[in-house]
């Protein structure tokens, strides 16, 4: 368990929070227990008990506290790519797999602000392509264009060629993304805090084709064979860049991201509860 928080910075939800009266209460409950509260200055009139900040004042905070759901939290994570501190999600999505408590769930808010919590770490993947990096929480899916055929491309793992494949795409995805776009295609259910990436054909003009799991430290390569129209890459469902015969993309393991947990368990009685 963690020391006593200090200060929180509070990433409000404009869409599921408009009259901001979740953020008043995070912001009251953190002043009820001594932890100071920073938010945004755009939002700072808003919220009694928090004073705005800039946002390299919101990055270095302690705990960065995102109301919303997986989605929201994945928005979060990218916005503070570079930040030290631990994410807590608080759940006023549907899936929840990323957020830690749900918005009723006060006196679990309180045993965290009062340092009794856990940290859970993520791996990320960076993503190389034509010069520029990107980084995923979740996944990074190499899809075909809407309208058009297959793409193909080809896979190397630590230098050695893997496979080549017809297919409407594949998806690198981190352990943390196992149980999104991933298990939608029949990719394996990983535990979060395993350092892998994993390797899953999206819609593959094969019948014997599997699902790979790649441990940290060997790079993974994709070569694009053939694609046309609008093909591209995708970064956490958030970020697309298009990509052409010919690209190369080459992922690693990035850093870790620290996520707040009240339970030691909670990714098992997480999966009972969504998928079960």
């Amino acid at each position: 368990m963690s020391n006593k928080v200090k200060e929180i910075a509070i990433i409000p939800n404009l869409t599921k929070d408009s009259d901001f009266f979740a953020t008043n209460k995070i912001a009251e409950l953190a002043h009820a227990n001594g932890v100071s509260a920073i938010i945004d200055v755009e939002h700072a009139d808003k919220v009694k008990y928090a004073k705005g900040a800039s946002f390299e004042q919101l990055k270095n905070a302690q705990m960065i506290i995102v109301l919303g759901g997986d989605g929201t939290l994945l928005s979060a994570v990218h916005r503070f790519s570079d930040t030290n501190a631990s994410f807590l999600g608080i759940n006023y999505g549907n899936l929840g797999f990323l957020t830690e408590i749900e918005k009723d769930m006060t006196d679990s808010f309180i045993q965290i602000l009062n340092g009794d919590y856990g940290i859970s770490e993520h791996l990320t993947i960076n993503i190389n392509i034509n010069g520029e990096t990107y980084t995923a929480l979740n996944d990074a899916t190499l899809h075909r264009d809407a309208v058009s055929s297959m793409i193909k491309f080809s896979v190397a793992v630590g230098g050695e060629h893997l496979y080549s494949s017809s297919a409407d795409g594949i998806i690198v995805s981190t352990p943390t993304g196992s149980t999104a776009y991933s298990l939608s295609a029949g990719g394996p259910i990983v535990d979060p805090t395993i350092d892998a990436v994993i390797l899953s054909l999206i819609c593959p003009h094969d019948l014997n084709s599997r699902s790979v799991i790649v441990p940290k430290g060997k790079e993974i390569m994709l070569t694009v064979t053939s694609a046309v129209g609008n093909s591209a890459v995708n970064f956490d469902g958030r970020i697309a860049v298009n990509v052409k015969t010919g690209d190369v993309l080459r992922i690693n393991t990035g850093k870790k991201i620290k996520l707040v947990r009240v339970s030691d368990s909670f990714f098992y009685k997480r999966l009972k509860q969504k998928l079960f």
